[in-house]
Order: C-alpha cells, then structure tokens, then sequence
C-alpha cells in the first residue's frame, strides 16, 4: 500500500517483464466467450473460467452476487437450431437434452426458446472438433469442453465434440444437460456470480434428482435482464432495481466528441473516460456502443474525471476537482480515499486536465491550462512548467490544453485535445510529424451516423 501522506507518483521500468497472470490480453479476449475445463473429481465438479485474471476485476460491495455481462436480447421469442449434433450423440437425443436445458431458463422468465431446424436461428448450437471459424479452437479431449458467447457477440453456444458427451448425469461421460444449462445463461447475458450455488457458479457440483433449478441468484440476474413482462416497455422488473438513483441515457461520445481521461491498466487493457462512463478498448477500438458507469465497477469513484494515471505498481490514480482516489490493480480503492491533492501529493494543483507515466524517463508528467510539468517529490523541478506549445514546434497552431493523455504498454505515448491526438517522439516530449490525426476516427470509429448504446424502457443501461 502506498504511504498516508506525500506519495511518490510513478517511476515505471522500462523494461518490465510479465508474468503469464500479467500478460497483455489480446484485445479480443477482453470479451471472450466462457470455457469449461474438465476437472472431474470424486465430486464430479466442473470448473468454468473466462479469462477473469486478465479482464477488469473490480469487486462491488453491493450485496447482489450476480453478474451481468452488458448485453441481452431485444425479442422475447429467441429462436435456436443445431448443428453437427451426429458428431457425438444421435441428433434427436442432443435435441431433447438442448430442450431440457433451455426449459430451465424458460420457465423462470418471459423468454420462449423456439427450435428452428433450418435457416438463420438466434442461436447456434454447433458440435466441432479443434479450429471451427470463431478464433476459439478447442483443444481435444479434456480440458475446453465448450464456449458460449454474450448475446452482442451473437449468443452462439460451442461444444467440443472430441468430448465425451453423454445425455445426463447416469454413466461414464460428461454431462451435456448440465453444461448446456450454464452455457446458455452465458449466452443470455450472464456471467459468472460470487453465489456457489447458483447455475452461474463458476463451478458446480452434481445435482439432485432429473433436473436442474435456477438458484434465486440466477432469478434475481434474469429478472434484471429481462423482468417480468411480455416486453421491455411493460419491464416493471427492470424499474424496480434496489438502487435509489435513476440513471440517465448514456451520451453518444461521437456526436460532440472528446475525452476526459484515458489510461492503460497494469494488465494491458485501455480505458477511456466521458463523462460518467467509461469505454473498454475491444480490437481495433474502443466500444462506443456499450459505454459502463464509472460508480458501477469503481466503488465511490465518482464520474467527470481530470485524469487517470496507472503506475507500475498497477496502481491508478484518479484525479477529479481537488480530490484523487487511489485505487490498485485488482479495482478495489485504497481506505481513506478519496484524498485532497494538497495533502497527498507535493506541489500539485487542482483541477488538472491530463497525466501519464512517459516510458523514457519513467516520470509522471501532467498538464493543466497551457502548461505541463513533470511531477517530483522535491517540488516543481527546475524548468518547469513548460508551455504546452514547446511540444508542437512544427505546428503553426497547436492545441491550448491537452485533455488526456496515454502510454501504451509498448511505450508509445499520446496526447488528446478535443478531437485530435498527437504521438510522441519515443525520446524527446516532442510531437511526431505527421500529426494531428482524429481522435473519433482512429480510436473510436467513429464513421457511421446513428449508433446509440443499447437501453431499455426506463433510460437506465444495462451491465
């Protein structure tokens, strides 16, 4: 933990190794789909993992143990087909088990799952072995059983026919029932919950009797999702959420486009700040169609940030008015924050606008008005401030201020000033050539009119 009083902003190593829990995740597994691994035990257990070490891992202290995933259907009647189901059990027995498994989510929401044995289905169910066309081969025997995808990657659900798939729980095998119940709440929106006996569990454990049941923890997130009602306008469950506050739409970040922080954390994902939400980089951009609150996975950070700034502890410091919170790798904010400025950091103004760590030097560096500094814990070093121009001497007119700032984990550093940013020389703060570029474009793709983020009835957004 960081001392209480006067804390010494970032020094990073340039060089930093990484272990294989600190590895830069490959932009699209940050929404990956859910695996199964095989670990068959006198308890015939189950465990199911989605790249968690490597994703954002914020814990809430709301009392919900539930997770939902960010996106749902839109339709009550959801439609399902499947194919190859020869490859490991005759056809009509793999669809009377997918019709049993699909029962249990049925009966305990208005959803109605609709078997459609030929054409384009909401669903796809497929059998394969090894690579099948999704970037997410399967292993083989053993260990991957099956993978499921949220419903805004499709809500597809994969099983590894190499398995030995065997109708339910009686016999040598593995049971396809129980798998195909978990992996379909994933393909509805859910993730896994803190709640162990729940069918969302990241484990489970043989069950009792024919069938399985939703635990209330499995209710309570589909509600949450999907209410009581034949639709989302007559949704009173969606209305009735245990928090006091109502939440407005989410702005359309490329309409009137700028960024108030942009960070990358300590295992490789970056993240971008407008407003009361943030974005997650996702391959090529950032995904401005499915923003999150920021109070939502950073308990009692508050939204409209200056800046963020991520040390090489995996620490971020999140700036806002007078105040900064300090929260570390895992998401969880530091007792006794947030902090005022003045007392925690030396010679450090209020109501900064950017900050970030320049791999060169390893220095924190921040910007506020026409001017920038790097940040000591002697004091204002010597030279310093400096005007914000001296960092664009090619250019006939630079920016005034720099809104954000950001340093990849490869090293390279860029600046943000409304809808622009610069890229810096790898050893001088001096702007490259061939810059400004725009901002809503090359980070955020922001080409096409009329993208909103998905909502429902009651203006709030749901995660």
């Amino acid at each position: 933990m960081k001392p209480p009083h006067q804390q010494q902003l970032p020094h990073q190593h340039r060089h930093q190794h990484l272990s294989i829990n600190d590895k830069i995740i490959p932009s699209d597994e940050i929404y990956d789909s859910s695996r199964l691994i095989s670990s068959i035990d006198g308890n015939k257990r189950i465990y199911c993992f989605k790249h968690e070490n490597h994703t954002i891992q914020i814990k809430s202290k709301r009392k919900k143990r539930y997770v939902i995933e960010g996106s749902y259907w839109s339709v009550r009647k959801i439609s399902y087909n499947i194919r190859k189901a020869a490859l490991v059990l005759p056809e009509r027995v793999v669809k009377r088990v997918l019709r049993r498994a699909f029962d249990v989510w049925e009966t305990q929401s208005p959803l109605k799952f609709v078997y459609k044995p030929r054409g384009k289905a909401d669903i796809e169910i497929l059998f394969a072995k090894g690579a099948h066309g999704d970037g997410e081969p399967f292993d083989g025997k053993g260990r991957i059983l099956a993978h499921a995808f949220f419903p805004r990657y499709g809500g597809d659900v994969h099983f590894d026919a190499s398995e030995n798939w065997i109708p339910n729980k009686y016999g040598h095998g593995l049971d396809l029932y129980a798998v195909a119940v978990h992996e379909i709440g994933h393909a509805l929106g859910l993730k896994h919950s803190q709640e162990s006996s729940a069918i969302m569990a990241p484990f489970y454990q043989s069950y009792t009797g024919e069938r399985l049941h939703l635990h209330q923890d499995d209710i309570q997130a589909l509600k949450r999702l999907y209410g009581h009602g034949e639709s989302l306008e007559s949704n009173e469950g969606l209305k009735n959420l245990p928090w006091n506050e109502q939440w407005n739409s989410p702005p359309n970040i490329c309409e009137s486009f700028h960024l108030d922080a942009i960070t990358t954390l300590s295992n490789g994902t970056i993240i971008a700040f407008y407003g009361e939400y943030f974005y997650m980089y996702n391959k090529n951009y950032f995904d401005f169609n499915f923003p999150q609150r920021i109070d939502e996975y950073w308990n009692g950070v508050e939204g409209d940030l200056d800046a963020v700034i991520t040390d090489s502890d995996g620490d971020s410091y999140f700036f806002k008015s007078d105040r900064y919170w300090l929260i570390n790798s895992k998401g969880n904010v530091y007792p006794g924050y947030p902090r005022r400025i003045s007392t925690g950091l030396i010679d450090m103004p209020k109501n900064i606008d950017a900050g970030f760590v320049w791999r060169y030097d390893d220095n924190a560096y921040f910007f506020k008005n026409d001017k920038y500094w790097r940040y000591s814990t002697s004091g204002m070093p010597e030279g310093f401030p400096k005007k914000i121009s001296s960092i664009f001497p090619h250019l006939r007119r630079p920016p005034h201020k720099i809104d954000a700032a950001l340093t990849l984990p490869n090293g390279d550093a860029f600046l943000f000033s409304g809808d622009h940013y610069y890229k810096l020389l790898p050893n001088k703060f001096i702007a490259s050539p061939g810059y400004p570029r725009r901002t809503s474009n090359f980070w955020f793709n922001c080409r096409k009119n009329g993208y909103r983020p998905k909502m429902i009835e009651n203006k709030r957004l749901i995660f």
